[in-house]
């Protein structure tokens, strides 16, 4: 496991993804802290900005994976990746002048071209997997990308919130981005070679219709793919589900404050990647999915509706300070563990599909396999926040929210299950 782990093979990905995904994550926290706590934004410009922002990041998913899944599939994906983070580094750039000027126009272009730098990187990504790793290798690799990305994300958002309040913390900010997207290129540039699968790919010019032929073509004409896309797609909506969910169900149920959501937010984080760590052990390091696999995809379920049990039983409440200490405690623990066995679980559920789908696609598919899955995460997750808000702006509880996400889960459990036959 070492010599895979260390190996030229391995780890310049690692470390490329994973300052990508540092950047990420730290270029939005600090933006929205700048902007809550130095700009003296009121709370609805606040929450107008993180929704701005969430939606901005988002989009380059739904306008160019198809087009980003065949480039990745027509050239070297190596060469290809050290171009993309190439651009990174001037993205970053960028950033700093938009902190140091407190530039808000500056900073949410950068988050745009950050979503769209990501969305070309992630199909190269996973199709250099299946490339460069040997079979018995295949799920390892996913499991420490998976677990790799879930560490960035915390790391990003808990130095993105510090760095940002320190003096001269803009420019500290715009520092630290620049390094990481320096680094990420370094490494990118150790990625062996991976020559190009489909020299001959037609590369589409209608944005749409391209998205429309691989849906169609790459996920939904190919069963095995299509059970793998529907799966993790009901993962990420349930995960973003969680994470929106979160803070109302804080306030309003346990009467928490801003400190108990970012313990659960980084409980939650945490969870997945020990989850996807476990994923190995479950499946004995096999691209092969089994019952016990099936029987974690419903323990996120199982664990959900116990926290929709508790929103269901409890008021809604302006404070922790009205319950006994006693009860305070045995909430506080209770819903700390369902969330971080709610994230094992989530954790074991999204990585093997993804090895399972590198597996499964044909080797001049797989980028845009791996686009197709993105559109459908990416598409999944906007609909799953634009309908919570529907439900609870027409009077609905948060449990019933919860309540949702197990019955989804379980249903994609039901749906993934033929996989385990293959």
């Amino acid at each position: 496991m070492k010599d895979f782990l260390f190996s030229k093979r391995f780890m310049p990905l690692f470390v490329a993804q994973f300052f990508g995904a540092v950047n990420d994550n730290f270029l939005k926290n600090a933006m929205l802290i700048m902007v809550t706590y130095q700009l003296g934004a009121g709370s609805r410009e606040i929450g107008g900005l993180s929704n701005l922002a969430a939606g901005l990041f988002i989009l380059p998913y739904f306008l160019f994976s198809a087009l980003a899944g065949q480039l990745a599939d027509k050239f070297d994906k190596a060469l290809y990746c050290r171009i993309i983070k190439l651009w990174e580094v001037f993205l970053m750039l960028a950033a700093w002048i938009g902190f140091g000027t407190r530039s808000l126009p500056v900073l949410m272009t950068v988050l745009f071209f950050m979503g769209a730098q990501s969305t070309f990187f992630s199909p190269a990504k996973y199709a250099l997997l299946p490339t460069h790793l040997r079979g018995n290798e295949l799920l390892a690799g996913n499991v420490w990308i998976g677990g790799g990305t879930y560490l960035a994300i915390l790391c990003g958002v808990m130095a993105g919130g510090v760095v940002i309040t320190l003096k001269n913390g803009a420019f500290l900010c715009g520092i630290l981005l620049t390094i990481m997207a320096l680094a990420g290129y370094a490494a990118s540039r150790r990625i062996p070679p991976a020559p190009s699968v489909a020299p001959d790919e037609k590369i589409s010019r209608n944005i749409f219709a391209g998205t429309w032929r691989i849906m169609a073509c790459e996920i939904w004409g190919r069963p095995v793919i299509r059970r793998c896309v529907f799966s993790v797609t009901v993962f990420w909506m349930a995960g973003s589900l969680y994470i929106t969910q979160m803070p109302l169900f804080t306030k309003l149920k346990l009467g928490g404050n801003e400190m108990v959501c970012t313990f659960f937010f980084v409980l939650f984080s945490v969870g997945v990647g020990i989850g996807a760590g476990l994923a190995q052990l479950i499946l004995r390091g096999e691209v092969r999915l089994n019952k016990r696999y099936i029987a974690c995809i419903c323990g996120m379920g199982i664990f959900t509706l116990d926290i929709a049990f508790l929103a269901s039983r409890l008021p809604d409440l302006p404070g922790l300070s009205e319950s006994s200490a006693l009860l305070k405690t045995f909430l506080f623990y209770r819903v700390s563990f369902d969330l971080l066995a709610t994230a094992v679980c989530g954790g074991i559920w999204s990585v093997p599909l993804q090895a399972l789908m590198q597996k499964a696609a044909a080797p001049g598919h797989l980028s845009k396999v791996i686009a197709g899955n993105n559109i459908a995460n990416s598409f999944s997750m906007a609909a799953g926040a634009v309908g919570a808000g529907i439900v609870l702006n027409a009077g609905v509880g948060v449990d019933w929210i919860f309540a949702g996400i197990a019955a989804v889960v379980f249903w994609a459990a039901a749906f993934t299950v033929p996989l385990t036959r293959r």
